[in-house]
């Protein structure tokens, strides 16, 4: 209903001239909203928790329009508001955690048990004699043991062992606890960068994009933890965007619309992002790839509203712009071609990420920890840095699976050890020496020898300053912070390819690396948890899994923001230095025929040379990976699996691919139809710059000799295909001069 008001709203310019009654209707419309995402309940167990969020921030707002805004500055508010949300939020996560102590209720089997009858729906919900009925709490009924259930209406599916919605149940204090100190934390940084002078512009949005860049680490941190627990990846992606707006939406309010724009205007990083024909592209394909069907689902009503403005404007007045509009014009001078294939690229990232990196990793974990069981403690400690090793030479492949590995396989060898300590820190060095074998190996094995290709080195931008700066700050001796943090905050095979392209000492490196055993402890620990859970639902080791985890995500977090600071850092500070460096001859002259083959290619790509079949071709092939990519995200697509997954059972059955559910096979074949039209499309590109070169080289080439027998001018054979590319090649090499 909120929706459909919205929409109705929207499409009417709705505007009582009353600014009150606009306030109290506006009111009644985001309380119909947060109450359809309390009945989502079933479908979207966060949705309660994200709704809260959004209307605990637009309270917040609206007491300070109400009581505030004359004797208070937004930053000032906004300052007083961080101490409120910070101290809040550590109490009630204490108060969170005393409950959860008081009532032993630390995610066990009993409180698994508990939470999940609360929300099962029986045939026969009466309370007559309670034979199938008991109440809890004052207004809350459970179903008895025995009771017959409707799978349909309960929240809780009957047939999984984990139940997404009575986690987020039991923990929605906790969680809402977190989330409120973390934003007292974002505002008080950001109210401290409101007051700053016009001078710091730069610094205020650094402080938004290394919020962005906290947000979509923790994007990456939820794809690595899919296979830890039930689907928490989706909830921490869809609060992770969550964030991110209600971050931009704090930031206006303490900067103001006109002076947040003109920061980010002003900044040189959104500066080159918009003016650089690559990121702002690159940008683009993102929005159509994440936006694209919320935009054509919006834009009837948009072109509704355009014509309910024209009949009240009247037919001689043309009514005001729609922003949809203006989006659309502006969108006729787009490098559609360009756009549409960044958009591609991230729909491939997005299913390798979620399908084949995570899901078929797990997969492969857990099917090694049955054919290891039982093996001698040595033996599986050798296989299982071979098989990482194999890992870490995938550059998608991060290394969490195989830590998480480590915790699980070598934890369960703990009757050969005698102690589960002992074990764990066996298993903590088994992953620690993986680690550094792999950092050595893709520095020595992939980096030093594809640091002999030019198209490498010129992919890599070894001429760059950034780049130039990063070699000066891995070639510091010791273990310097800067030096730490690229080593160990960034991702594992560029990160250490990187090394090796730059041609840097393989011993200094590897003693740069070892802090990466602190993050890499606490996975270990996870896994190990995960073991213990597994034997002992009721134990501690339940909350400590999530715990460990959460410490080390936040880590790699902390020490990549940490990598960036210092990169930029030494770029500012050694500038002279930088520029004094020399570059790379040969990648210089490879950058230039690069550049002009480029041109070509960029030529036959435009979107205005392609015929009307080749454009249906490719934005067919973008839409089926669209939609594909929509199908991963809305619907259980996959079946739930960890690393303690016994795959020889129902409904794996001993093979990978029944990880698929009906609607992941759907999005699967999205997924390769798309390859195979963009497949086709590519095909196309190459054939039209290769017969464009091909009629270049007949246009350079001189005029041939002729013969001493006559050659008629204009007796040139017509070409039979009609090509004017066939036709202008194959009058090229007719000789047409005469003696």
């Amino acid at each position: 209903l909120g929706f459909i008001i919205l929409v109705v709203f929207y499409i009417i310019d709705f505007n009582t001239g009353v600014a009150l009654l606009n306030y109290f209707v506006w009111t009644l419309v985001g309380c119909s909203l947060v109450f359809a995402a309390a009945l989502c309940f079933n479908s979207m167990p966060h949705a309660p928790l994200m709704a809260f969020m959004v209307t605990t921030t637009v309270y917040f707002a609206a007491v300070y329009i109400a009581f505030y805004k004359r004797s208070i500055s937004p930053e000032g508010y906004i300052k007083a508001l961080s101490k409120a949300c910070l101290i809040g939020g550590l109490a009630g996560f204490l108060a969170s955690c005393g409950w959860a102590a008081i009532n032993f209720c630390w995610w066990g089997t009993d409180c698994k048990e508990r939470f999940r009858n609360s929300l099962r729906v029986c045939s026969n919900m009466t309370l007559g004699d309670g034979a199938h009925c008991k109440r809890y709490g004052r207004v809350g009924t459970t179903c008895k043991a025995g009771c017959e259930e409707v799978a349909a209406l309960s929240a809780c599916d009957p047939a999984q062992k984990h139940c997404l919605a009575a986690f987020m149940l039991w923990a929605a204090p906790f969680l809402t606890s977190v989330l409120m100190a973390l934003f007292g934390v974002a505002m008080h940084f950001i109210s401290d960068a409101a007051v700053m002078d016009s001078k710091a512009s730069d610094r205020k949005f650094k402080i938004f994009a290394h919020a962005v860049i906290f947000l979509v680490m923790l994007l990456w941190i939820g794809a690595s933890i899919a296979g830890a627990s039930m689907q928490l990846s989706n909830v921490v992606v869809s609060f992770a965007f969550l964030g991110l707006l209600m971050t931009v939406a704090i930031m206006a309010v303490a900067f103001g619309g006109k002076r947040m724009h003109s920061t980010f205007s002003d900044s040189k990083m959104v500066k080159t992002m918009t003016q650089d024909p690559f990121y702002s592209d690159l940008g683009r394909g993102l929005a159509i790839f994440v936006g694209g069907p919320i935009f054509l689902c919006f834009l009837p009503f948009a072109f509704l509203k355009r014509s309910i403005r024209k009949c009240r404007a009247g037919p001689h007045t043309e009514p005001s712009a729609d922003v949809v509009f203006q989006l659309i014009k502006s969108s006729k001078t787009w490098r559609w071609t360009s756009i549409l294939r960044f958009t591609w690229i991230w729909g491939l990232a997005y299913f390798s990420l979620q399908a084949l990196v995570m899901t078929m990793t797990t997969m492969f974990m857990a099917w090694l920890n049955m054919q290891l069981a039982g093996l001698h403690v040595g033996i599986i400690c050798i296989i299982i840095v071979c098989i990482a090793l194999v890992l870490f030479a995938i550059p998608v492949v991060p290394g969490v699976p195989a830590y998480l590995a480590c915790g699980v396989i070598i934890g369960a060898a703990e009757n050969q050890i005698g102690s589960f300590e002992l074990t764990l820190l066996l298993a903590w060095a088994v992953a620690g020496a993986s680690k550094h074998l792999a950092c050595l190996m893709q520095q020595k094995l992939f980096g030093e020898i594809l640091g002999k290709s030019l198209w490498v080195r010129s992919t890599l931008g070894v001429n760059q300053p950034v780049m130039k700066a990063i070699n000066l700050i891995l070639q510091e001796p010791g273990l310097t912070p800067g030096k730490v943090a690229i080593l160990v905050g960034g991702p594992d095979w560029p990160t250490s390819v990187l090394t090796g392209v730059l041609k840097l000492k393989a011993a200094q490196m590897q003693l740069g690396t070892l802090p990466v055993l602190i993050p890499i402890a606490f996975i270990v620990l996870t896994g190990g948890a995960m073991l213990k859970t597994g034997e002992n639902p009721d134990s501690l080791w339940v909350p400590l899994s999530a715990v460990f985890m959460t410490l080390s995500g936040a880590m790699q977090v902390g020490i990549a923001l940490m990598a960036v600071k210092y990169t930029n850092q030494v770029t500012k500070d050694r500038a002279d230095e930088i520029a004094a460096m020399p570059n790379d001859a040969e990648v210089e002259a490879f950058d230039e025929s690069q550049k002009k083959d480029g041109e070509s290619k960029q030529a036959a790509m435009k979107w205005e040379e392609q015929s009307t079949l080749w454009r249906l071709v490719l934005v067919a092939s973008i839409a089926c990976i669209v939609i594909s990519g929509w199908i991963f995200k809305m619907f259980s697509c996959f079946e739930d699996v960890v690393l303690t997954t016994n795959i020889d059972k129902p409904p794996f059955n001993g093979r990978f691919l029944n990880v698929f559910k009906f609607y992941g096979w759907i999005g699967l074949v999205f997924q390769v139809t798309s390859w195979t039209l963009y497949y086709i499309f590519t095909l196309h590109i190459k054939m039209t710059v290769k017969a464009r070169t091909k009629l270049n080289r007949v246009d350079q080439q001189p005029a041939v000799e002729q013969s001493d027998e006559p050659t008629h001018v204009g007796t040139t054979p017509a070409s039979a295909s009609g090509d004017p590319l066939a036709d202008r090649a194959q009058s090229a090499v007719v000789e047409i001069r005469a003696p």
